[in-house]
């Protein structure tokens, strides 16, 4: 009972974790497209949504900060130091940087929400802020943390990669497929943040939908329909045992692969909706709660795939190995 509670309690942490680095990596960006609405077209509502997604943006980062602490706590706790073996075969170097890379991100994106007005007279300068601390945390943290993951489930004669290694490894489809799968993650999550955030807004005319809702909306279905050919491209660089874990050999890893395609059903059925111009709150909360859903039990899928059937793809951890040797 207390395991089936500490892995519910996990993967609680890891979805809500999973969101807020969501939030923070493609956050910035969505502000930069809808502060550029804004200036075209004098859209207030545009303007509004902007500052309020830089604002969630660090929060959410600071926030995700938070909670990768706790589950680093809860893994360590129950025995489950294997991720953090992971890291420690990562290059010292990466795990350093790391660290500036955050701080870098903050530089950057708390200014913009202290002073967007101020430094919305230089649109460019701006940008250039929001672009550069969005694209270095997408660059840098996903491939670091799948990594480290791929690191954690190689053999135990595994030693540290070197630098150049662990560049070559960022580049392989094992990892590169699971980034690409979090990029569209997280382009889906903030879509549905500012679907949320429109969604709250009275309108001019009660029968003219809000038109950042129908935007966000086709943000999220497009990364969502985007997620089919690279979950195929990532479920083909899974090890022979995952890959059959997660379509039939174990029930548990199947039902919950199922259950997230089913939930990934819906959230499409209520963002097209949405796209297609029903823009009501109910419309909303349901793209919402299905987008919820969706990221519980991916991360639960994940889970049982890392605890129980390992998922490192001999080329990831071999290209490694070659590389540092």
């Amino acid at each position: 009972m207390g395991s089936i509670l500490s892995h519910t309690l996990e993967t609680l942490l890891l979805a809500a974790h999973f969101m807020c680095v969501d939030v923070a990596m493609v956050g910035p960006l969505g502000a930069l497209l809808l502060a550029r609405r804004a200036r075209r077209h004098n859209d207030l509502a545009a303007a509004g949504a902007a500052r309020w997604l830089v604002q969630l943006a660090w929060q959410a980062l600071a926030t995700a900060i938070v909670l990768g602490l706790c589950i680093g706590l809860l893994l360590w706790a129950s025995g489950g130091g294997r991720f953090f073996t992971g890291l420690m075969r990562l290059p010292p170097s990466r795990l350093y940087f790391s660290a500036l890379e955050l701080v870098f991100y903050f530089v950057l994106v708390v200014p913009c929400a202290i002073w967007w007005e101020s430094l919305g007279r230089r649109p460019w300068v701006r940008g250039a802020m929001l672009l550069a601390a969005s694209t270095n945390l997408i660059y840098h943290f996903p491939g670091l943390f799948v990594s480290a993951a791929e690191l954690a489930a190689a053999p135990p004669e595994q030693t540290a990669i070197t630098s150049s290694a662990f560049r070559a490894m960022m580049f392989t489809p094992a990892v590169l497929a699971q980034v690409l799968h979090h990029v569209l993650s997280a382009v889906a999550v903030v879509g549905v943040a500012v679907m949320l955030y429109a969604g709250r807004l009275p309108l001019s005319e009660p029968d003219v939908p809000q038109p950042l809702v129908g935007g966000g909306a086709r943000w999220a279905m497009l990364a969502t329909l985007l997620q089919v050919p690279v979950g195929l491209w990532l479920l083909s660089t899974l090890q022979p045992g995952a890959r059959g874990a997660v379509l039939g050999t174990d029930l548990l890893t199947t039902g919950l692969f199922i259950a997230a395609m089913v939930a990934a059903l819906a959230l499409l059925h209520f963002l097209s909706g949405a796209a297609m111009g029903d823009t009501e709150r109910r419309q909303v909360f349901g793209c919402a709660a299905a987008l919820v859903i969706v990221v519980l039990l991916m991360t639960g899928t994940l889970r049982q795939i890392r605890e129980h059937h390992g998922n490192v793809p001999a080329a990831a951890v071999g290209h490694a190995q070659r590389d540092n040797e």
